[in-house]
């Protein structure tokens, strides 16, 4: 049975029946199916908790944004799991990897089995707690670090090979139960099947399950938590780092493996510094209190009960407490020796100041809380860093670009942040901060720090692209490629300039690879031909556009349409006449003069020179490889001739260029009113158009990811194109297309251009009329050109 919240049936007289299209609409699918298999056993009662979808939700965005982590880096180090294989990353792995290794194994295992004795509910419980406390809440916060090493490091791409696999495992684990989210993450990741459906089940190889390791990482889980926990109570800063903290095992075979993930230990905690205190030891720094017993005392030694306390009080507890071990301790006290019985004393233990004793399942910890001069310094600097981080997300930049700062602080504050200067730098990736009387910037914030007043402004250096650019150059590595930014080098072409000597004094490169670099530009300077070798040949895409792109009035949709056209190489080119181009979509008579007139004069044949530092480029080249400067013509559009429209004519497709749809709304009723067959497409809910218009029955398809009856995903343009045909061949017709921005967001300006010749195709055949709505401003000049020119009218 569904129960409601409260344990009832759900049932429709009693009013406690949740619709699951409702919480669909709201969570998505996923998150309901989530949350229904890992509720509970197949063969139980359900009480249907909605807090539960939210919260199925909550962990399907915690994995979704483990994914938009790792592509990001990935992304920016070019990383290709198809060459960083998992033999080439074992040498390399951190206890980290190696630990997540043996969690994800473990999981598949453990999913495996569940599913196979219909225990869904385990299994999803499993997969759950893997992603959240596993992956994101402790792997992820590991290897933020290693992120920012240099381009390359073996390390780095070790914990890349790992992340990439870990979260492949949790999507194939996952696609049965949450497909729509299973398959979007497959294809961000690796997309090389059509559908991470068509991948095979992830087998478990438990050779790499870790028992110790894993125990030794739970250990230092619970040690981390228990000094955040006691951070929180006494009020102490996360982001501040602590002394030190000194664990008392019970177990001296603890001690070893907490010694070799203490770096771990110490990162996650914040602390400076780790001591250990083996089992039956007592820490050095603790001093021992003896605790006389008065009315023990009193018993035996009435009259001296009191004399007798302040004796042993000033003794050392640590000898007495020797002495009664042994058998007995004696006081003299005026002229006679007394026992001293064990019952007559106690012992307590007291802490240094600032430090503070917290249990753990394997011991004690003391926590040192004094913060000294240091601790400060490096707290600040830490509330500064966070500051600097929040401004740049807020400004959008981009996690590669450089960026200047400006501090305003009070003079404690101000020292503080000359003393760490340089890790502020690194870590907000600044190529300058200074301290200021006011601070300036495009954007700038005020805080209030621990009582202290504080400005920063951030400004973006924009430096990211020139470095790029610079690190593409044989020999360049990214680090040299900043080097020689900060020298003030912004283009390829200004490298050969600098000298063999000024190259390797600024990069600090070897002589090996500067000589590298400039021989690249000797050599392309020397070879330099319009033509590559096989002109016949059928030439890629990308090795074709800048040729296209270096004619007079071209630009990137025209010369797309060109190569998609037939003109794949440049002997095809060479011989393109004006009857021939006049086929092409998109070009006017003007722009295949220009093509026309371009092949005749051997623009194809020949290198130019760059108009800015005379350097010879090849016809293939878009900027000049020494100083940059673009070599495209600016591209010039001819305004198309437009038919003057009267009315909607039978045959014809319009356009209507409006920023909201009402107009074509009214113009579709009104045919549909003449008692033409209408069919609508819309971006907007159905029932909400219906509610507003008077449709009737006319049929409508919502274009939406929902999934719902009558919806149809924006991408599936050849479903859509079917739907329309079958429409088309009854007769005569009007169609309304309200969607058209939302087409192209989903697939590409071509894609949608060649769906509107198509279906303009069937209205002519058909003798029926077509509505596009678009709002101009979604649209380049170019695209918009194009796309007028596909239709009868533009109204």
């Amino acid at each position: 049975w569904m129960l409601d919240g409260q344990g009832q049936p759900m049932s429709k007289s009693k009013g406690n029946v949740v619709e699951p299209g409702k919480v669909v609409k709201e969570h998505g699918a996923d998150a309901l199916r989530f949350y229904l298999l890992k509720t509970s056993a197949p063969w139980e009662d359900i009480p249907f908790q909605m807090d539960g979808v939210k919260n199925a939700r909550k962990t399907l965005n915690v994995l979704w944004n483990v994914v938009n982590f790792a592509t990001t880096y990935m992304a920016i180090d070019s990383f290709d799991p198809q060459r960083v294989t998992k033999d080439m990353a074992k040498p390399h792995l951190n206890q980290e990897d190696a630990w997540l290794i043996s969690r994800t194994e473990k999981l598949k295992n453990e999913f495996t089995r569940q599913v196979n004795a219909l225990e869904l509910h385990k299994a999803g419980r499993a997969l759950e707690q893997y992603i959240l406390d596993d992956l994101s809440r402790w792997y992820v916060r590991l290897i933020r670090d290693r992120m920012w090493s240099e381009e390359g490091n073996a390390g780095k791409l070790a914990a890349y090979r790992t992340l990439y696999d870990a979260i492949m495992d949790t999507t194939l684990l996952l696609a049965p139960i949450c497909p729509h989210l299973a398959e979007e993450v497959y294809q961000h990741m690796d997309g090389t099947k059509p559908s991470v459906h068509m991948m095979d089940w992830p087998a478990s190889d438990l050779t790499l399950v870790d028992e110790r390791l894993e125990k030794a990482m739970a250990l230092v889980q619970e040690i981390v938590e228990t000094i955040t926990r006691e951070r929180q109570l006494r009020n102490v800063k996360l982001r501040w780092p602590m002394k030190r903290v000194v664990i008392k095992v019970s177990s001296n075979d603890m001690i070893q493996p907490l010694k070799a993930l203490e770096g771990i230990l110490r990162s996650q905690a914040n602390v400076k510094a780790v001591e250990y205190v083996g089992a039956g030891e007592e820490w050095a720094e603790t001093r021992l209190n003896v605790v006389p017993n008065p009315m023990a005392i009193g018993k035996v030694y009435r009259q001296w009960a009191s004399k007798i306390a302040v004796l042993l009080q000033s003794r050392p507890a640590a000898t007495i407490k020797e002495s009664m071990q042994r058998g007995e301790y004696s006081l003299g006290i005026e002229g006679q020796m007394v026992k001293i019985e064990p019952n007559m004393v106690s012992f307590t233990i007291s802490l240094p100041k600032d430090v503070h004793s917290a249990p753990f399942s394997g011991g004690e910890l003391y926590l040192d809380f004094e913060v000294t001069k240091e601790i400060e310094a490096e707290g600040f600097a830490r509330e500064i860093i966070r500051r600097v981080q929040q401004t740049r997300k807020d400004m959008g930049l981009d996690v590669e670009e450089f960026i200047r700062v400006e501090v305003r602080a009070d003079p404690r504050v101000a020292e503080y942040v000359k003393i760490w200067k340089p890790h502020i730098m690194a870590e907000v990736r600044a190529k300058a901060l200074e301290l200021v009387m006011e601070a300036k910037g495009e954007r700038v914030g005020k805080w209030e720090i621990e009582g202290e007043k504080v400005e920063i402004g951030v400004t973006s250096l924009n430096l990211k692209d020139a470095i790029k650019e610079l690190a593409k150059v044989p020999g360049i590595t990214p680090k040299a490629a900043e080097a020689l930014v900060d020298a003030g080098v912004r283009s390829p072409g200004e490298i050969r300039h600098l000298g063999e000597e000024r190259l390797e004094e600024i990069t600090k490169l070897p002589k090996a690879e500067v000589r590298k670099a400039l021989h690249h530009f000797d050599r392309s300077q020397e070879t330099c031909r319009a033509v590559p070798e096989g002109t016949g040949r059928t030439m890629e895409r990308t090795e074709m556009l800048p040729y296209l792109l270096r004619i007079p009035r071209m630009n990137e949709v025209k010369a797309e349409m060109l190569y998609d056209a037939g003109y794949d190489s440049l002997e095809k080119l060479e011989k393109a006449d004006r009857e021939g181009l006049k086929d092409v979509p998109g070009l006017g008579s003007k722009t295949i003069d220009e093509v026309v007139r371009y092949i005749a004069e051997g623009g194809l044949q020949g290198c130019v020179p760059c108009p800015q530092c005379g350097r010879e480029a090849s016809a293939g080249e878009l900027v000049c490889p020494d100083c940059g400067t673009s070599l495209r013509p600016a591209a010039q559009e001819e305004e198309p001739e437009r038919p003057k429209v009267q009315g909607l004519q039978e045959g014809c497709s319009y356009l209507l260029k409006d920023d909201r749809p009402d107009r074509s709304y009214a113009l579709f009723v009104e045919q549909l009113k003449k008692g033409r067959r209408g069919f609508c497409i819309t971006r907007n809910y159905p029932v909400k158009v219906r509610s507003k218009y008077e449709f009737g029955d006319t049929p409508m398809i919502w274009l939406s990811n929902v999934g719902k009856e009558d919806s149809l995903r924006p991408k599936d343009l050849e479903k859509l194109n079917y739907t329309l045909e079958q429409f088309f061949s009854q007769g005569q017709g009007i169609v309304l297309l309200d969607g058209l921005e939302y087409l192209i967001t989903n697939n590409n300006f071509l894609t949608v251009l060649r769906f509107v010749q198509s279906l303009r195709d069937q209205v002519a055949i058909s003798n029926s009329i077509m509505l596009m709505v678009l709002n101009p401003s979604t649209l380049d000049a170019n695209e918009l050109n194009l796309l007028e020119k596909e239709v009868d009218g533009v109204l």
